[in-house]
């Protein structure tokens, strides 16, 4: 038995042409796109803050996206595969690889300064998929659940091993680990793979660790670290400048659209991980908790990315709920200038600086709302972290993070709602805070085969 579907890897390992055996066969199956797809794509319709009244719920044609819009205990079928688990650890074996195969490799056509920039660029590779992993498959870290049980972390590159779950305090240790080497191995590249963003740098490394740390509630180094990626790159979209291909119609898509339809292309990220690119089958509604955040008047957001009918029904108004749209225009679970923005002014608030908090979020609104500079303004520190989540909710939304977000809120001893959904047939469900719906089951298919789950 394999941790996941065995034959999978073979996706992006170049066999029957190339198999790899040198630094620069090791570099090109890094630079491979595919490796950034398919994150927290079981939290789309988990997300609180996605909505689905009954005509939409209806239009689910999944039955797995049923089952997660209703937080089951149990949403994949027997016979099915978990698409966000088969990617995270195809690609981990294919970091394994590299990992543990590089430091004998022949150079190729490479430099032997390329051996460090590529096994750093595995490691890191690596951290970023455990991250993602221990943050789906499992509680939140707090000195409590450090020895609760998370998910499989094969460190080789063999298929063939039963692992049981390691901890989530080994599988932070481990992913620091390996930021930790790879900040050092990547010291001599580049802050931004502008040419693929899916590729980490050295703000890409900060960028990480400063979330990190955020989740862990250590907002000092959060600070830190969200300070020094932002200082190596700080690009922004100005949504004032932006529109539809035909102004005022959303589904037209964005007048730049390339720069958004791929995340490859997304000038604002640091280092990339596409969430989901479509959105329109069945459409995802913004929850009314959700679209009541918004200033309809000033936010360029919600003027760009909201609508009042589906991509497949245009004669049918959604009033008075609202449509997210992003046509041609793929949300990023991964590292991004605005997100880092907003865990600064997070950290800076629960350091007791909100004004300094304020001044951020002043920054981003410079390019999301109309009333730019003056958008926000300080009254108390309390106020002022509500402004912040509030900030993230709208900025971060149906890429998986709001779900993520609660989860750590309830983490750190806030108070978050229990949140309830009725779907057609009356039948309600709830999800309680602290409950085991906050972590996603892992398919039964893959329990089946390792005994060790």
């Amino acid at each position: 038995m394999c941790l996941t579907a065995c034959d999978e890897f073979l996706d992006v390992i170049p066999t029957g042409t190339v198999i790899p055996s040198t630094v620069e066969d090791y570099d090109k199956l890094l630079n491979n796109a595919s490796l950034m797809y398919s994150n927290w794509t079981n939290l789309a319709y988990m997300d609180p803050d996605m909505y689905m009244p009954d005509q939409h719920y209806n239009n689910i044609w999944q039955n797995f996206w049923r089952k997660q819009y209703t937080w089951s205990d149990d949403p994949i079928d027997e016979k099915n595969h978990d698409g966000d688990w088969n990617a995270r650890y195809k690609y981990i074996y294919i970091y394994n690889l590299v990992i543990n195969e590089i430091d004998d490799a022949p150079l190729g056509a490479r430099l032997e300064t390329d051996r460090a920039l590529v096994k750093g660029d595995a490691l890191a590779q690596r951290a970023m998929d455990y991250f993602l992993l221990v943050n789906e498959y499992a509680h939140h870290v707090t000195d409590e659940t450090r020895a609760d049980s998370a998910v499989p972390m094969p460190l080789v590159g063999d298929l063939q091993i039963h692992l049981p779950k390691s901890t989530i305090g080994e599988i932070y240790d481990q992913i620091l680990a390996d930021l930790s080497e790879a900040e050092n191995l990547l010291s001599g590249g580049p802050e931004v793979r502008m040419e693929a963003n899916f590729r980490p740098g050295t703000a890409g490394i900060k960028a990480l660790l400063g979330t990190i740390y955020l989740y862990f509630g250590d907002w000092a180094k959060a600070e830190q670290y969200t300070s020094e990626a932002l200082a190596q790159y700080n690009f922004i979209y100005d949504f004032n400048e932006l529109d539809h291909n035909s102004p005022g119609i959303p589904w037209s898509a964005l007048n730049n659209d390339r720069e958004f339809q791929y995340v490859t292309d997304t000038k604002s990220a640091v280092w990339s991980r596409t969430h989901k690119s479509w959105f329109y089958d069945p459409a995802h509604l913004y929850s009314r908790d959700l679209r009541d955040l918004y200033n309809k008047e000033t936010d360029r957001r919600w003027y760009l990315f909201s609508g009042t009918y589906t991509w497949y029904d245009q004669r049918r108004s959604t009033l008075p709920d609202y449509v997210f749209i992003r046509d041609y225009a793929a949300t990023n679970a991964g590292m991004t200038v605005p997100r880092l923005l907003l865990a600064n002014a997070e950290s800076k608030v629960r350091n007791g600086d909100g004004q300094g908090a304020i001044d951020i979020l002043n920054q981003l609104a410079v390019y999301r709302y109309t009333t730019r500079e003056t958008t926000f303004t300080y009254s108390n520190d309390a106020d002022a972290l509500q402004e912040v989540k509030d900030e993230r909710r709208r900025e971060l939304c149906f890429c998986g993070i709001n779900f993520i977000d609660q989860k750590r809120y309830h983490a750190y001893g806030e108070t978050i709602p229990t949140f309830s959904r009725t779907i057609p047939t009356g039948e309600t469900y709830t999800l309680e805070p602290g409950s085991d719906k906050w972590v996603v089951p892992i398919a039964r298919i893959i329990q089946y085969s390792n005994p060790n789950l």
